[in-house]
């Protein structure tokens, strides 16, 4: 991203293995290897986009792969119960939400149990907003999902970077304009850069300071003028952040 094109004016964070951690095994008879092939059955997906009951899902999968339903059910408990925050993407959250210039969400493939269990432990505050699968009734990489979380936020795919461990979301992602990333050991380190870098710092003055750029004499008086926002729009090419009147003849 070059100094000069925008920093994006939101991320978008996935939840499980992104924000927050968590462990497939278990003291179950289900191996690790084998919750993670119950998460991409078709039936869970369904489960995921809200179009069938937790229990159901626990059903049909147990049916489909020779376990008990209340093995699956209790593997899974416990599976949530090992969430644990990634404290380093954390703290980065809290320092761009304490700026105020960036928004943060969340986009999770998530089914509505699981997340109304996971809201009376976790701390959603972290978010502006979290989007959900179960609630949106489509699931990443599916386009209707990127679709209906740029029009609720109402920016641009440009505005908006999106961070998530599977890089078939991420590429979902980039087709619609938004910047990717594919979440690894380095990924902390380039959002601290590109937020936190000295060019960065200054993108977020110029949204937080949006369409007021005021002009300040030497005695102190205050008074609104053109030249800051020409010159802005000028160096930038974005007209969203600043504001230019016209004075009628």
């Amino acid at each position: 991203m070059s100094s000069q094109k925008p920093l994006p004016r939101a991320i978008v964070f996935d939840l499980g293995d992104v924000t927050f951690a968590w462990s497939a095994t278990t003291s179950t008879g289900i191996s690790a290897n084998k919750l993670r092939e119950i998460l991409d059955l078709p039936v869970w997906h369904d489960y995921e986009r809200g179009r069938i009951t937790r229990d159901a899902c626990y059903e049909e999968a147990g049916s489909r792969l020779s376990l008990q339903a209340s093995d699956i059910s209790e593997a899974f408990a416990q599976a949530r119960k090992s969430l644990e925050p990634n404290h380093g993407l954390v703290s980065l959250i809290q320092d761009l939400k304490r700026n105020g210039a960036i928004k943060v969400f969340a986009m999770s493939n998530v089914g509505r149990e699981d997340f109304d269990q996971l809201s009376s432990s976790l701390d959603w505050t972290l978010f502006d907003r979290v989007f959900t699968s179960a609630a949106a009734g489509t699931r990443k990489p599916e386009s209707s999902f990127y679709k209906h979380v740029l029009s609720e936020v109402k920016l641009t795919g440009e505005q908006l970077m999106f961070v998530d461990d599977r890089s078939e979301n991420v590429l979902a992602a980039q087709d619609h304009g938004i910047h990717g990333l594919v979440f690894d050991d380095s990924t902390i380190h380039t959002l601290q850069t590109m937020f936190d870098g000295p060019v960065g710092r200054g993108w977020r003055y110029i949204f937080r300071q949006e369409k007021q750029y005021d002009s300040i004499t030497s005695t102190g008086i205050v008074f609104g003028d053109n030249f800051a926002n020409l010159l802005i729009l000028d160096l930038f090419n974005d007209p969203l952040v600043v504001q230019c009147q016209q004075k009628s003849s």
